[in-house]
């Protein structure tokens, strides 16, 4: 949604209602979805990708 407040545009945007804690040596849940929950690899050869990137990065 876009406001003109005097002059001004302001673009409102949705923001998560909490900061996300971050501790060292501490994993994270991670939820990887599409929009709208539609799947997001359509090939087997996708989704190892993916999980050898994430395993990479979490090195």
């Amino acid at each position: 949604m876009i406001k003109r407040l005097a002059g001004i545009k302001k673009v409102n945007v949705l923001w998560p209602a909490y900061q996300a804690l971050n501790l060292a040596d501490v994993p994270q849940h991670i939820i990887q979805r599409g929009n709208n929950r539609q799947a997001c690899f359509l090939e087997e050869q996708d989704y190892k990708v993916y999980l050898v990137k994430l395993l990479e990065y979490s090195e």
